[in-house]
């Protein structure tokens, strides 16, 4: 009898050890499953601030690259005012005096067409009697708008950014 109940009791014993070890493999599986689910979305989330942060990068590096062209757009257009029609030229005394009128008028012309625009429109608001639905002052306001902006504005900046 007493072989027979350590037979029995030794048995049971294995099997309790055996459903134990069991419920551990299979509880601590399920804890290592958790564990790399959350390191996937850990990572995951990684990669999406990575994307989010290139993203804003490259949005600011395209300003800075447009801004970069604008002043360069201007600076060209500034440059193409100041240059001259009679540089590196063989021209005979005659030909240098007239293309250095000609150069002196093309110089002033935009300056001057934008003071004398600026004065008529003030001279134009000083008048009670100006009518502003006149087409003269409809024409003189719109010519002195785009007038001012484009002297004072970036005029070269789709030919800088090769648009």
């Amino acid at each position: 009898m007493d072989i027979l109940l350590s037979l029995l009791t030794g048995g049971a014993t294995g099997i309790v050890g055996t459903a134990l070890s069991a419920g551990f493999n299979y509880f601590g599986s399920r804890q290592k499953n958790k564990q790399e689910i959350e390191l996937r979305k850990l990572e995951l989330q990684e990669m999406r601030q990575e994307a989010a942060i290139a993203e804003r990068v490259t949005a600011m590096e395209l300003e800075a690259a447009t801004t970069q062209a604008e002043y360069a757009g201007l600076q060209a257009s500034y440059r193409e005012a100041s240059t001259r029609w009679t540089a590196g030229a063989e021209l005979t005394p005659a030909q240098t005096w007239l293309m250095v009128v000609v150069d002196v008028v093309r110089g002033l012309m935009r300056p001057m067409i934008t003071v004398v625009l600026m004065g008529y429109v003030g001279w134009i608001y000083a008048e009670t009697l100006a009518d502003p639905s006149s087409p003269v002052v409809s024409t003189v306001l719109y010519l002195t708008t785009a007038s001012v902006l484009w002297w004072f504005g970036s005029r070269q900046t789709e030919k800088a950014l090769g648009k």
